[in-house]
């Protein structure tokens, strides 16, 4: 791998990550003045399981093996239930 300075991009990547993991309380807060909790949560899983899909329609990973897969169920089932409800 090669050593040196980072590549523009990915300081581009890590600064649009930033606005808009620090801007999501504020478009949160506002928007649950025009929608309920649970609607409000299922748009935001509804954009993220959408551009997701753009990206595997795009890229076309691997998929997982299958016995990897009752582990992935398990922290994906986990990671958002516990997510939400602390």
């Amino acid at each position: 791998m090669k050593q040196g300075r980072l590549d523009v991009r990915i300081w581009a990547a890590v600064a649009a990550m930033l606005l808009f993991w620090a801007s999501a309380f504020a478009g949160i807060r506002s928007a649950l003045s025009a929608f309920p909790p649970g609607e409000l949560a299922l748009l935001r899983f509804l954009f993220a399981s959408a551009t997701l899909g753009l990206l595997v329609a795009f890229r076309r990973p691997p998929l997982p093996r299958l016995r990897d897969l009752p582990v992935i169920f398990l922290l994906g089932l986990l990671g958002i239930t516990v997510y939400h409800l602390c």
